[in-house]
């Protein structure tokens, strides 16, 4: 049966391999996507995906991991989208070995497993500096901390691999998913729902996107299938 999807129609479901699927974004493009495209997904561990209720084929894979044949027979993609990240800016600092390993040089293993796939990286805008202000595109990348470093690298390795893939720059926000801690937004509506004070920031200034948003943006991508670096924000 041909499946309709974006004026185009498809002879099969898309396969799509989310990486991270665990993950607060993961999460949310499972939900939203699970009976519209044919979905895989793979994080680190099983004990991150119990409790789970889904029927996406799962497969438990550490992207540090130098053999990459496992994922690669799990699962032959015609789309990865890579969730898969250390965004804990404590931890990177503190080890910036793993951060390298899954941040870098698990995009590069990535787009070496799997040539044919269109790969969409989802990267940060923390690969500018402090002093960058609303960049464009064509802004130098400037990053300070080991987060923005390591996924800069792996912007670079990712471009110099492959031939087929896109990079989105980009603050997402949201809830759900298993992380090291809660959210941004999770921490927010929790200490204020319970009655808290909380101190927050006046000299910094992000323009965020939900992740329910950043899923129609990477829909679009799916559908028009661009290539090097694009910034995905929100209006304001």
């Amino acid at each position: 049966m041909n499946r309709l999807y974006l004026g185009k129609e498809y002879d099969v479901m898309l396969k799509i391999l989310l990486t991270g699927i665990t993950g607060m974004l993961g999460q949310a493009l499972e939900n939203v996507w699970k009976n519209k495209f044919l979905l895989f997904g793979t994080a680190s561990s099983q004990q991150n995906r119990n409790g789970i209720c889904s029927n996406v084929p799962f497969l438990p894979f550490n992207l540090e991991s130098d053999d990459y044949s496992q994922l690669k027979n799990f699962c032959d993609p015609d789309i990865i989208i890579n969730c898969a990240a250390i965004t804990d800016l404590f931890l990177c600092e503190k080890d910036d070995v793993y951060a390298y390993k899954i941040n870098s040089y698990a995009v590069q293993k990535i787009a070496l497993t799997f040539p044919s796939a269109y790969i969409i990286q989802i990267s940060t805008d923390a690969v500018f500096g402090r002093n960058t202000i609303f960049p464009d595109e064509m802004a130098a990348p400037e990053p300070f901390s080991i987060y923005g470093k390591s996924k800069f690298e792996g912007e670079k390795l990712l471009l110099l691999n492959s031939q087929s893939s896109v990079i989105l720059r980009t603050t997402i926000v949201g809830t759900g998913g298993h992380r090291f801690g809660m959210s941004l937004a999770e921490w927010i509506l929790n200490d204020l729902n319970s009655g808290k004070n909380i101190n927050l920031y006046s000299d910094a200034l992000f323009t965020p996107i939900s992740i329910w948003d950043f899923a129609e943006i990477l829909e679009w991508c799916i559908d028009k299938r661009p290539r090097g670096i694009l910034h995905a924000a929100g209006s304001e």
